[in-house]
């Protein structure tokens, strides 16, 4: 009868531990570029007006003393209103338009138009963008605008720039708030590419 259970037991054990190895083989396998991508991409959340006066925001918003039109502003209101309620193909038609209206201080709703470019796959327009971002925006933004260009990299495969760009952007912003996030993406893409 004891030679039963040690036969039964054996097995039992086992399968108690094939989840635990299922799941090491699925997190040891590399990550493909959508996963990477799908993990780490949030649109960045705008504030309202009342969240504006009681917490420091990278929210776009015309400078200022801005010379805006009326025009301008309503385009504006319709962006930031079609980004935050996740239209985003609506929010890039209306972040294109007020580009016509925006002034050189207000410059800092390139990043929510790459952002909304790249979560309607419009890679090459969001790639493009962040890359004006980085030339345009504040040093308070640039951190964001770099983070988004790697995200955009990598859904377009390429990741040795994505790579560059993360490094540069941990070397360059030990207090940025998403440094923890960028390294371990760092070491997912050096896992993810072949030696």
């Amino acid at each position: 009868m004891k030679r039963h259970y040690k036969i039964l037991t054996i097995p039992l054990i086992a399968l108690a531990f094939l989840p635990v190895v299922y799941q090491f083989v699925l997190t040891a396998a590399p990550k493909t570029n959508t996963e990477l991508f799908d993990e780490h991409f949030t649109p960045q959340r705008l504030l309202d007006d009342s969240q504006w006066r009681s917490e420091r925001s990278t929210q776009p918003r015309p400078a200022e003393g801005s010379v805006v039109s009326e025009e301008g502003k309503k385009i504006y209101r319709q962006a930031v209103q079609a980004y935050q309620s996740g239209a985003y193909q609506k929010a890039v038609e209306q972040f294109e338009a007020y580009q016509a209206h925006a002034t050189d201080k207000e410059r800092s709703f390139y990043l929510y138009l790459g952002i909304s470019y790249l979560a309607t796959e419009q890679l090459d327009q969001a790639e493009t963008t962040f890359k004006q971002a980085l030339q345009q925006v504040s040093i308070a933004k640039k951190g964001d605008a770099e983070w988004y260009l790697v995200l955009t990299l990598i859904r377009k495969n390429a990741l040795d720039q994505a790579e560059q760009y993360l490094k540069a952007l941990i070397a360059r912003a030990p207090e940025h708030p998403r440094r923890e996030q960028a390294v371990q993406l760092q070491q997912q893409i050096q896992q993810h590419q072949p030696s």
